[in-house]
């Protein structure tokens, strides 16, 4: 599992078979917080205050 947080400062622990995509996010939307956008196989999108890579990084040492 992978700890991320959302744009209300709330901790969401996400399984690793539960993520379909990681994308970062525009300009526009970091500058309200949002750094990345998780999608969900059950077709939720969470946007996220950790970039990206860190989410990756998550993944990576998750599925270790």
């Amino acid at each position: 599992m992978i700890t991320i947080t959302d744009t209300k400062g709330q901790k969401h622990h996400l399984a690793l078979e539960a993520i379909a995509r990681v994308s970062e996010a525009s300009a526009a939307c970091r500058w309200h917080g949002v750094h990345a956008y998780i999608k969900t196989f059950d077709g939720q999108e969470l946007g996220v205050r950790e970039d990206a890579e860190q989410v990756l990084a998550q993944m990576e040492a998750g599925s270790v």
